[in-house]
């Protein structure tokens, strides 16, 4: 499916009053790729995307990205998709998020699971 057709999809989903998402894998891209596509898709959605970080299994290490080795690519990352969520009513919920970059919190606000004090 290429995003052309994903956005068409989501947004008919969207006009007909549907929850609109998608899941992505964040590692396996580079920064500025996950960006533009999250810049793109961000119109047709009005739920929080599943984002998952990507698991190395055995074989799989050429797919994560070069950068994705280190922490400070997630950490960007994140900072990223705060700043474009920030303003809309979209949060992640943990618990759908098998291998989450937010648990406890999204920027500086607490996020509604049962880990928060």
């Amino acid at each position: 499916m290429t995003i052309d057709n994903a956005k068409n999809i989501l947004s008919k989903a969207k006009d007909n009053g549907f929850n609109t998402t998608f899941s992505y894998i964040l590692g396996i891209e580079s920064i500025s790729a996950m960006k533009m596509l999250f810049k793109e898709v961000l119109p047709f959605i009005n739920r929080f995307p599943i984002i998952n970080i990507f698991q190395v299994h055995k074989g799989q290490e050429k797919l994560r990205h070069p950068k994705a080795w280190k922490i400070d690519y997630y950490m960007k990352a994140r900072k990223i998709l705060e700043e474009m969520f920030m303003n809309t009513n979209m949060k992640p919920r943990p618990w759908e998020n098998y291998r989450s970059l937010w648990y406890l919190k999204f920027g500086k606000e607490w996020l509604d699971d049962i880990r928060t004090p």
